[in-house]
């Protein structure tokens, strides 16, 4: 039986969901989507839109237009 320790457990779970070394920019966004393929996007922004609030917490210097450009202007995700 294999045993792991919550540390390794919580550094697996981090690497998986890329919240370790974070990647820059419209690189990082399409890294993020090749990832997790889906992020929840919502129009309402209370603390922030979703999909933003997730690719903060994955592109190290994430800006709003990013996304926007990617979605509206390039079309390299819908």
């Amino acid at each position: 039986m294999l045993t792991v320790s919550p540390a390794d457990a919580r550094n697996a779970l981090s690497v998986t969901h890329g919240f370790i070394s974070l990647k820059k920019g419209i690189g990082g966004i399409l890294e993020v989507f090749r990832r997790h393929q889906c992020v929840q996007s919502d129009p309402i922004e209370v603390a922030g839109r979703n999909a933003d609030l997730t690719l903060q917490s994955r592109v190290s210097d994430y800006k709003q237009q990013y996304l926007y450009d990617l979605l509206y202007e390039k079309r390299h995700l819908f």
